[in-house]
């Protein structure tokens, strides 16, 4: 059988301390965190596109391990289910 985080779960999880890392829904809806420069007026600007998971940029994210089996990014984003 297999679980997949939902907020109040992971929520309470990094509340007692630990880090989380789970597998993400089918429908789940990722957007890369925008990193650059903010303008001095107006709302901070929080998301850069939509994440395509099989094309993702190496501008938001970076390659931590690659072999022939599996390549693994770190980078920070943002999800909505």
């Amino acid at each position: 059988m297999l679980f997949f985080s939902k907020k109040p779960f992971v929520d309470s999880i990094c509340g007692a301390g630990f880090t989380m890392i789970s597998r993400l829904q089918s429908n789940i809806y990722m957007r890369y965190a925008y990193v650059g420069e903010q303008k001095p007026k107006g709302r901070k600007k929080e998301y850069d596109g939509k994440i395509d998971t099989k094309n993702v940029s190496t501008q938001h994210f970076k390659v931590i391990k690659s072999d022939e089996e599996e390549v693994i990014y770190e980078g920070m984003l943002m999800c909505a289910a």
